[in-house]
């Protein structure tokens, strides 16, 4: 019963999410890997009631990578923390594949959705 009340007593402690853009120990950066850790942490951060999205860059051993290398986490988190729905590339890629896949004009452009906010 303990960790129970515990674990409830946890929930009420205001916490951040804090993906990292994936650029330590590189030079030229994990794409892929950054985009997927960013957008968990956007998905998850939401369901579980965070109260805010802090991109890290790490450099570790010397710091190899440069700034520009991290660009590509900070922009994509920023959209992420601002819209995670619109701005979920990895969900809209996935959707964009399986509509072209479905249709007779599959070209390169890419299918967006616009998200409207209502009162």
């Amino acid at each position: 019963m303990r960790r129970k009340q515990a674990f409830a007593a946890l929930k009420e402690i205001p916490f951040y999410v804090c993906p990292g853009t994936s650029s330590w120990n590189t030079v030229v950066g994990r794409t892929d890997n950054a985009v997927a850790n960013l957008v968990s942490a956007a998905h998850h951060g939401r369901e579980n009631g965070a109260v805010g999205y802090l991109v890290t860059d790490w450099g570790d051993n010397g710091h190899w990578q440069t700034l520009p290398v991290s660009y590509l986490g900070f922009m994509a988190g920023a959209g992420l923390a601002w819209n995670a729905e619109a701005n979920d590339v990895v969900r809209n890629q996935t959707h964009t594949r399986t509509h072209a896949r479905g249709t007779a004009h599959a070209h390169a452009t890419p299918h967006t959705h616009t998200h409207a906010r209502t009162r």
